[in-house]
């Protein structure tokens, strides 16, 4: 018999995938507070999405797990799960399917222990459901939710920011640029695997089109993409975010955005929950996987005629034509086109 969401206190929520996935774990946590307000939710993530998670309301307590350094292999597991036994964690919601992740979260004392069907040793949990396989990604995670006696049907919450998602650094950076109170256009050109980005060279005329339009340019990535966003940075008037602002920085960045553009990647995660337009570049992978953007104004922008595409779950395949056809085919223009639809006041003319 299933048990009411309400019977527990203290929730943990383990997800130690990459960041765009872990940021939409975040509906999940949203979705437990808004129908038990009282409840404690902890979540453990691996450090680079800590400051992240730091900064959602719903999360009371955010427990990094070193899985490649510190804390890997079966010691750094067990260690690990020693610690979180003392945190009086009574529900563990493992939302990622790794063998790491299920035996942590074994190894954690906790009355009721849910994941999918599809995850490691899932058949030792309290209870398991059969991941979806279409819907989205945020649909897919709270689907968990059903394994609870009150969640029907699956609720769907927006998310709350601590003060800090939006700090005043965030606002110093608008200032020294001078676009706190103008529109501009944040643009993500990196993205882990390298299939999956759209040509350096298309970002460079994007930029060029969009700056001879007096629409402000912004740059954003990590401090490890520099090199590659480089021939973006030494363009005259862009403004350069680039290993500057902090991932929680950045997303209040996007907040400000009249509208986003990027690859199939963690930042089209960001505007979704934050609810940023977004215009997203997809190639050898497709929105039906699960990972679309979110935000109420999003347009995806794709080759539907090449039969090769989907090439593999993640863009993480070369292409065997050696083309990259499904990204190269997307025309500077249809970009322009988009973004143009979003400054209306400026004259369509790409």
């Amino acid at each position: 018999m299933k048990p009411s969401l309400t019977k527990f206190s203290h929730f943990l929520l383990i997800q130690t995938a990459f960041i765009g996935d872990t940021t939409l774990s975040l509906f999940v946590a949203s979705a437990i507070k808004k129908l038990h307000p009282d409840c404690t939710i902890s979540f453990v993530c691996t450090p680079l999405c800590s400051e992240m998670l730091s900064s959602s309301k719903d999360i009371d307590a955010v427990l990094p797990f070193d899985k490649r350094n510190s804390q890997k292999g079966i010691n750094g597991i067990r260690q690990f799960a020693k610690q979180l036994s003392t945190e009086n964690i009574d529900c563990i919601i493992n939302l990622h399917s790794s063998f790491r992740s299920s035996l942590l979260s074994l190894l954690t004392k906790a009355q009721y222990r849910i994941t999918f069907t599809q995850s490691a040793l899932s058949f030792l949990f309290s209870a398991r459901i059969q991941r979806p396989q279409h819907g989205s990604e945020r649909q897919r995670q709270l689907f968990l939710l059903c394994l609870f006696s009150d969640i029907q049907p699956i609720p769907y919450s927006a998310i709350q920011f601590r003060q800090n998602l939006q700090p005043t650094s965030v606002d110093r950076f608008l200032e020294k640029h001078q676009i706190h109170n103008k529109p501009f256009v944040v643009i993500a050109p990196n993205s882990v695997w390298s299939e999956k980005r759209w040509k350096i060279e298309s970002f460079k005329q994007l930029c060029s089109i969009l700056l001879n339009e007096n629409i402000p340019v912004v740059i954003i990535g990590a401090d490890s993409d520099r090199t590659y966003c480089e021939p973006l940075l030494s363009k005259p008037n862009i403004i350069n975010a680039v290993g500057i602002l902090s991932i929680p920085e950045s997303v209040a960045l996007i907040h400000h955005a009249r509208v986003i553009v990027s690859n199939d990647s963690a930042p089209i995660h960001f505007a979704s929950v934050v609810n940023t337009p977004t215009i997203a570049i997809f190639g050898p992978t497709i929105p039906a996987f699960g990972f679309a953007p979110l935000a109420e104004q999003s347009i995806v922008l794709e080759n539907n005629n090449l039969p090769c595409r989907p090439c593999s779950h993640n863009g993480s395949k070369p292409c065997k034509f050696g083309t990259s056809e499904c990204m190269t085919s997307i025309s500077v223009d249809s970009v322009v086109m988009e973004v143009l639809s979003f400054f209306p006041e400026k004259k369509q003319n790409p």
